[in-house]
């Protein structure tokens, strides 16, 4: 498909030297396959081979400065033509965890916690052709540490419009997970998971747009934590998230702002708000920063109490994961970016997070949760040729 320019990535990757309407479309796609996010290439296969290195490494903290969670993870990400119409693009991760037991995780997250030594090797590749309006994609991933095994699969489905203003996302994705215990050696159970998402992206003018995408997940099986003794859980848990981001491309400044709004509920009872900014901005020729600012907020699982027994015992089910609490947090991050020579970059990122139960709005946060603190700080090159 004929490119109408060159500036496509310039806010796909937050370069923001100026960007016409036809590529804002691709800039702003969104795969709604679970876990996805944006797609820069969504209009056509990539021209150039991408190849990308990154370290992360997480830490997290509560009252007296007492570290819990230490995470180090390496990983690598490529994507590249493979003939006139195929695309190919895969990644690895390598996470190495040691530490405490952490009291926050991602609810979405199914991975163990045991919190004292453990390696999670995960990976996925997934091929996309492409025709005069549309594009097939199906993707395989797996992931493997010490008690928990995941193997996945997914198919995704796209159509522009002729005038290339409007995209349209199907995708759907399952994932069978094999659970066992280092504390529980007869343990030996199983999840499965289903996922399905609309999504839409459409031009509102030459600078900006919206787009909007709604997923449906579920999950059946063992869903109860095996490290913490006083945890029984739902064997079915259905979710519901629905991500809405404006992009605007600001001439003046040749910068872009994001902004994201995301609802999330699910069967459990919880009920979550993520509200977001990302400010994109270069200086110079050569260096490009991105401060944001992430707020979320989410209502306690029916089933979670910090007190035993619990204050509800009718259902049965009963946690005290504080991933199941009422609280609230607050993110604020700083990217920054430098060419370091023809088509390579380098960056540098820090990430600084404060949770506490008072900061939940919409209802009072869980009482007796002791304020948390993570940093994830990134380093990373991207190359392409």
């Amino acid at each position: 498909m004929r490119r109408k320019n060159k500036k496509k990535e310039a806010i796909c990757q937050a370069k923001a030297r100026g960007c016409a309407v036809k590529n804002l479309l691709a800039a702003a796609a969104l795969i709604p396959t679970i876990g996805a996010g944006i797609n820069c290439h969504a209009l056509g296969p990539a021209k150039e081979t991408e190849v990308r290195f990154a370290y992360m490494s997480y830490r997290d903290w509560q009252a007296g400065q007492q570290d819990r969670m230490k995470i180090n993870a390496p990983m690598t990400w490529f994507r590249t033509a493979a003939g006139e119409h195929v695309e190919v693009e895969g990644s690895f991760v390598l996470d190495a965890v040691s530490g405490a037991s952490p009291l926050y995780h991602d609810t979405l997250s199914g991975a163990s916690k045991k919190g004292i030594e453990d390696n999670r090797r995960a990976g996925d590749i997934s091929a996309t052709y492409f025709l005069e309006s549309y594009s097939v994609t199906l993707g395989l991933s797996s992931s493997s540490e010490d008690d928990y095994d995941s193997n996945g699969v997914s198919a995704e489905l796209r159509h522009w419009t002729p005038d290339n203003n409007t995209l349209f996302q199907l995708g759907v994705s399952a994932s069978d997970d094999s659970i066992t215990s280092t504390n529980d050696p007869s343990l030996d159970e199983s999840k499965h998971s289903f996922g399905v998402g609309f999504g839409v992206s459409q031009i509102l003018d030459k600078e900006s747009v919206v787009q909007s995408n709604i997923t449906l997940a579920s999950a059946d099986g063992y869903l109860t934590d095996s490290y913490k003794s006083m945890d029984l859980r739902p064997r079915s848990r259905d979710q519901f998230a629905w991500l809405n981001r404006y992009i605007l491309y600001i001439p003046e400044q040749e910068s872009s702002l994001h902004l994201d709004y995301r609802y999330f509920q699910d069967s459990w009872g919880i009920s979550a708000h993520t509200f977001e900014a990302a400010y994109y901005q270069p200086l110079g020729s050569a260096w490009l920063v991105r401060p944001r600012l992430r707020y979320y907020t989410q209502d306690k699982a029916e089933f979670y109490s910090n007190l035993f027994p619990p204050d509800d015992p009718g259902s049965g089910f009963f946690s005290a994961d504080q991933r199941l609490s009422g609280f609230g947090s607050v993110t604020a991050g700083l990217r920054i970016e430098r060419q370091l020579g023809d088509k390579v970059f380098g960056n540098i990122s820090y990430d600084y997070i404060r949770q506490q139960g008072s900061l939940e709005s919409f209802s009072p946060g869980s009482p007796n949760l002791d304020p948390f603190n993570a940093s994830i700080l990134g380093i990373g090159m991207y190359m392409k040729w």
